[in-house]
């Protein structure tokens, strides 16, 4: 829509078509966007500058990114800026060129950030999702936007990708020679039949806070830098000019604009990601996080031989681990944010994972049966009986599953006759506004009204049986019924426990 709107202000000049592009570009890219310039999580976007809490498996769709990027060159070609060619760089390494599997090409359809998480592809003949028809143009398109003509006439470098722009009217070949962003040399070569004028405007990056190094004919020059961040050099050029540019890039973090202890390291325009194996991380204390009272990243983060490659050293725990570009990160587990702790709030950490131990240890010496849900042969052993519009996933590698409104799913459990049993189903926070009856033995044990909670966390909710159903049994029939216009679950988990 805001594309639509874009394109018609182009049309008729209508100035609120403008506002209403311009406008959402400003929001989605200040308020609502990740650190890989990616938006949304569950294909939703929640309260303005509000992320901390809205990591998930389910974060930044990829399509949306893919329009973002349209929706940037509209805008630039109203007023070019280096702010607006800055986040189509961020999020064309970070999200777009991330989004993609280097070994067979399949693509994500979202591209996880919680912490100790892995990327899902698609399924070359199973799946064929809005992601994948973008994402088939994305991998195509990394020429897009590299450079644009200016209406003065001059020449925009946008992006530095290795390329040969062929200017035909102006009778100009500029060549584009680099290894970015593993080197941060570039070299610009422009052939000539004849000496033309031409001013050439380079965007001066918002990562380059050193000095940056221009040289023409291995010649140091000077640069203005003109009011929309792009340095410019106007020159009577000849055949054979060689241009070089020398970007200064640095190890530096970005926190979550609500929670400054939580943070992002980045290279240059890069976003780096922790390469935590390919066994799942234990989702408590098994995916690691940094302890330090030291913010100097440079202290305890130093480059390691492998080009665009970082190690952590006495900062991670319980381990330290190699950073390298995210874009990099597809066949193993990874953390692209992490939570700074001092000593102390460790101590506090560490006092919370033995009360939640112990919690769990308590729950299993009161289990009676554990069904795992979503899974082929527990749903077996349990009768597992499902009316067409219930779905199995999975959240944080657990498997889970929903009935759609006005339909159901039921299975049965064991009990222990004679005593108080219990009946405890675990939900995730992810999950809102859900409204559904529990049944047993096909009366209403309980009309649930899940509100949800704290994005990536699971919650066990129990809820007492009376005697007069379980009474000279031995087995139960649990239903998760959706009745109320709204989905069932999803349920992650179900235990009978006895008192």
């Amino acid at each position: 829509k805001a594309i639509g709107s874009a394109r018609q202000y182009e049309l008729n000049g209508k100035e609120s078509d403008k506002t209403i592009a311009s406008f959402f570009w400003e929001s989605m890219v200040h308020k609502h966007s990740y650190v890989i310039g990616g938006n949304s999580n569950y294909e939703y976007c929640g309260e303005e500058g509000k992320l901390n809490d809205r990591l998930s498996d389910n974060t930044c769709e990829t399509c949306n990114t893919y329009n973002m990027l349209k929706l940037t060159r509209h805008l630039f070609s109203w007023n070019p800026s280096a702010e607006l060619m800055d986040f189509y760089e961020r999020a064309l390494y970070n999200h777009i060129l991330a989004s993609q599997n280097p070994e067979n090409g399949m693509m994500c359809y979202f591209v996880p950030l919680r912490m100790g998480t892995q990327k899902t592809f698609s399924d070359s003949f199973h799946t064929f999702t809005c992601c994948v028809g973008s994402g088939m143009e994305n991998h195509s398109k990394y020429s897009e936007s590299i450079y644009s003509r200016g209406n003065d006439g001059s020449l925009y470098v946008n992006l530095f990708i290795p390329s040969v722009l062929n200017w035909k009217e102006k009778g100009i070949l500029f060549k584009q020679e680099t290894g970015f962003p593993a080197k941060n040399n570039i070299d610009f070569t422009i052939q000539t039949i004849k000496p033309k004028e031409l001013v050439v405007r380079i965007r001066k990056p918002f990562w380059a806070k050193g000095a940056i190094g221009l040289l023409i004919n291995n010649v140091k020059q000077t640069y203005t830098e003109d009011v929309s961040g792009y340095m410019v050099i106007t020159r009577n050029w000849k055949n054979g000019d060689r241009l070089q540019l020398n970007l200064p890039m640095d190890l530096y973090t970005e926190s979550m604009p609500d929670n400054p202890n939580r943070i992002a390291f980045k290279y240059g325009p890069l976003v780096l990601a922790g390469a935590l194996g390919k066994e799942t991380p234990d989702p408590v204390y098994g995916t690691p996080v940094l302890l330090t009272n030291d913010r100097n990243v440079s202290d305890w983060v130093h480059a390691a031989i492998a080009p665009l490659s970082f190690e952590m050293k006495n900062a991670g725990k319980p381990f330290d681990v190699t950073l390298v570009p995210f874009y990099k990160m597809y066949n193993q587990y990874y953390s692209v944010y992490w939570d700074f702790f001092t000593e102390k709030d460790w101590a506090d950490r560490q006092t919370e994972y033995e009360a939640e131990k112990k919690r769990k240890s308590e729950i299993e010496k009161q289990t009676i049966d554990n069904f795992r849900i979503g899974e082929m042969q527990p749903e077996r052993d349990h009768a597992m009986q499902a009316s067409e519009r219930s779905y199995v996933s999975d959240a944080l590698g657990i498997m889970g599953r929903e009935a759609r409104a006005d339909n159901y799913f039921s299975f049965e459990m064991a009990i222990n006759p004679g005593t108080l049993n219990t009946l405890l189903l675990t939900y995730i926070g992810d999950d809102k506004d859900r409204k559904f009856d529990i049944l047993v033995g096909g009366i209403v044990l309980h009309t649930e009204e899940w509100k949800g909670g704290i994005t990536g966390k699971f919650y066990d909710v129990t809820y007492p049986i009376p005697g007069n159903l379980t009474d000279g049994k031995k087995k139960i029939t649990v239903r998760i019924e959706a009745k109320y216009g709204k989905t069932a679950g999803r349920v992650f988990g179900c235990r009978i426990l006895k008192q």
